[in-house]
């Protein structure tokens, strides 16, 4: 036997006419409390033969049943009925009926019905189903997976200090910092632009791997009209990357997001440099203006938080929408039926990027990063390929003197390298010589920083280059400088090995070995140093995996 829910209503007393007719204005009614009910329906009705027009109306929602400001807005002009329905966005409501040009009779009902949209290009789209689902249509599991997470220590100001702790790279525009500058404070990032061809860009070195099959969910929070008193900037966030070298005015290679610009909001998928672009007034689920089926207005001069998720597979549908309330209010769909001959987008293993950038009018302005994350829905289990390369005997005979024993990178000279994900998951360290207590380090180094003049690179496994990383094991010269040492120990005695387990140290979440926005891949180091005892030779191997 099948279950078939009833749907409860009920009138309200204290937002409706009932019994005598309104033509007095404004008509206030009465916060009344919400619990137990999804939707309000509304019912004005011309008690003349006179048609209604200018008929406006408000619903205010509060938290404690006082006065803030109205959260709906609503206008009736023409026949002789209004019926409705409306959301429950909080825990009091009441009605407000401003003006009307006739004597109406108001009826109210709190109902326990669903509120399907009256105005959409797909009829098949109800926002109050779809947020309890992912892009692949799969129930929201409670415990998604996080691929990454971006956010601003509070304790974190000025404009320099956060590139290597957030494991994110900053760019400014080439004149330097005049023109274009980053603040951080009080858990965010203030990037502000003045004059023409100027940009910043905030993009995670990590690129997400997306697996096929599960839903891949952005979200970010920003404000993306901030203190923009020209129409001549242009804000952006989402998951994307910029075309390199980055021009005077930055062009997106691949991805989506959101863009405001020319006082106008818009969301934008881009192919291999090629962008699609559809403004508010365009969106196909909800326009977020006020004349939408949600009846919201977003005021993007305030923070808002965006999200978009995506059924990739190359040619799958993309979903934009804003978080409301505690759910996933969507805004707009591309479903991508009957519509590709090949992927929407080249590649969709992508970072988070938020930027601005003025044009050669010039122009001036600022957006605010909050935070950002992205999240793999309904598991996540990512392919790839397990490597191994080792050193020959690397002799040292000087006491607390660091030596690079071996070295690995990102292949960038290949031009197969492409921000894949590169995870150290063990090293073995041997002295063959001596029983000498050696100190192991391992070092990061960044944006083109590099331990060791003269630097040889091999490809791993010659021509064929299924592996994306090279090695290195000679140099000289040896410098610690822009390096972080993420990993540290000891050994001792004659032919002793030392293993280490590196897994908490390099994972998806953690620390992998990224590129910069232009691809400079990290240098990883294993080194030694005696601290007690002489001539040492030292063997060494790393271990990784590469995630596609």
């Amino acid at each position: 036997m099948t279950f078939i829910p009833t749907v409860l209503s009920k009138t309200d007393n204290n937002n409706s006419s009932i019994g005598a007719s309104t033509s007095v204005f404004p008509f206030n009614g009465t916060y009344t409390s919400t619990l137990g009910f999804n939707t309000i329906q509304i019912n004005i009705t011309s008690v003349t033969s006179n048609a209604i027009s200018s008929c406006i109306l408000k619903i205010y929602f509060s938290s404690n049943s006082v006065d803030t400001s109205y959260t709906i807005s609503d206008t009736f002009t023409s026949g002789n009925n209004f019926n409705k329905k409306y959301n429950i966005l909080d825990s009091y409501y009441k009605l407000v009926i401003t003006s009307c040009n006739t004597p109406i009779i108001i009826s109210t009902r709190l109902s326990t019905d669903t509120l399907t949209p009256e105005s959409n290009s797909l009829n098949s789209f109800d926002n109050n189903q779809e947020y309890k689902l992912d892009a692949f249509g799969k129930l929201r599991v409670s415990e998604p997976n996080t691929i990454l997470d971006l956010r601003f220590p509070i304790g974190l100001t000025g404009n320099t200090g956060s590139f290597n702790f957030l494991s994110n790279n900053q760019q400014i525009c080439a004149t330097g910092n005049v023109g274009a500058t980053g603040v951080y404070n009080n858990a965010k990032l203030v990037a502000s632009v003045s004059g023409a061809n100027k940009y910043y860009i905030s993009q995670s070195r990590n690129y997400c791997v997306y697996q096929p099959g599960k839903s891949l969910l952005f979200m970010g929070t920003a404000v993306l009209n901030a203190n923009t008193n020209t129409t001549y900037v242009y804000t952006r966030i989402g998951y994307f990357d910029n075309n390199v070298p980055i021009s005077t005015v930055p062009t997106i290679k691949n991805g989506m997001y959101f863009e405001y610009s020319n006082s106008v909001i818009s969301v934008n998928y881009c192919n291999n440099g090629s962008n699609t672009s559809i403004t508010q007034t365009s969106w196909n689920i909800d326009t977020m203006n006020g004349s939408g089926s949600s009846g919201f207005n977003l005021d993007f001069t305030k923070a808002q938080l965006f999200v978009i998720d995506m059924e990739w597979l190359s040619v799958g549908r993309v979903r934009y929408g804003f978080y409301i309330y505690g759910k996933i209010v969507y805004c707009h769909q591309i479903t991508n039926i009957n519509s590709l001959t090949g992927p929407y987008t080249t590649e969709i293993n992508l970072p988070v990027c938020y930027s601005i950038h003025t044009g050669t009018t010039g122009g001036t302005g600022s957006l605010t990063q909050i935070c950002s994350t992205v999240i793999s829905e309904g598991g996540y289990q990512p392919i790839g390929k397990a490597f191994g390369i080792n050193s020959s005997g690397v002799d040292i005979s000087s006491t607390n003197t660091e030596t690079v024993i071996l070295s690995l990178r990102g292949g960038s000279t290949q031009g197969n390298y492409n921000h894949q994900n590169i995870i150290p998951k063990s090293i073995d360290i041997l002295d063959s010589s001596n029983n000498n207590v050696i100190l192991y380090k391992i070092r990061i180094y960044r944006d083109g920083n590099v331990p060791l003049s003269g630097m040889s690179w091999n490809d791993i496994d010659g021509p064929s280059y299924s592996s994306v990383t090279q090695y290195s094991t000679n140099g000289s010269t040896f410098s610690p400088d822009g390096s972080i040492i993420v990993n540290e120990g000891l050994f001792s005695g004659k032919s002793s090995i030392s293993v280490n387990d590196l897994s908490s140290v390099f994972t998806n979440n953690i620390l992998q070995i990224t590129s910069n926005i232009s691809n400079v891949s990290d240098i990883l180091c294993l080194t030694s140093t005696i601290l007690s005892g002489n001539n040492a030779t030292i063997y060494a191997t790393i271990n990784w995996n590469e995630y596609y």
